[in-house]
């Protein structure tokens, strides 16, 4: 699981500190038009940011019954670093979006 996470922060965490679809179809949605307008690798995904919140829960709870606590503690801290990001860039309180 670790590995798989470290994967998936070397090839599909952009610079700005949120994730991204690599692959057009990466979402599960078929046809999204999204993607026929962008090129790959391109936009920045709501659901792909947040399921990676739930990864790093997940593997920090794992972590913690498994008697790491300092990759539990790391998780964590990425779980909670990744929420504030996607609050940061993603919500607007001015539109309530």
């Amino acid at each position: 699981l670790q590995r798989f996470i470290r994967h998936l922060e070397t090839t599909t965490l952009h610079a700005n500190g949120l994730f991204r679809w690599g692959l057009n179809w990466g979402s599960g949605i078929d046809n999204d038009i999204l993607y026929q307008v962008f090129l790959p690798d391109s936009v920045i995904a709501p659901d792909m940011s947040a399921w990676m919140v739930m990864e790093y829960r997940a593997a920090s709870r794992l972590c913690d019954l498994a008697g790491d606590s300092k990759d539990s503690s790391e998780f964590a801290a990425k779980a909670a670093q990744l929420t504030d990001r996607i609050n940061e860039l993603l919500w607007h309180e001015e539109q309530s979006t």
